[in-house]
């Protein structure tokens, strides 16, 4: 059984990316980051208006959904930037690495 030699590269999707310029990974993660924000903002906004609803059941439980439904978007989105974030600050790094 032969040994296989460890790659520098650990994520998978970092392979397909390694000919992005820094620019490209800053455009990446900035918009990433949008959209954690953007989700996070909605989840914000649901949860605020919530309370205050003076409405039947039918109108509180699609509320409820709504504050779920964009919470749920809120945790997806900062799950992805987690991961653009972690990948983009591996390749900036290698590219900082190579240029210096």
């Amino acid at each position: 059984m032969g040994t296989s030699k460890p790659t520098e590269i650990t994520h998978p999707l970092a392979a397909a990316r390694l000919d992005e310029s820094r620019e490209q990974l800053i455009v990446r993660r900035r918009t990433a980051q949008r959209a954690w924000r953007t989700a996070r903002e909605h989840a914000d906004r649901a949860a605020t208006h919530l309370p205050g609803l003076q409405a039947g059941l039918t109108e509180l439980k699609a509320a409820r959904g709504r504050l779920e439904h964009a919470r749920s978007e809120e945790r997806t989105a900062r799950a992805r930037y987690g991961r653009v974030a972690e990948e983009t600050g591996t390749l900036l790094d290698k590219l900082a690495r190579g240029a210096g």
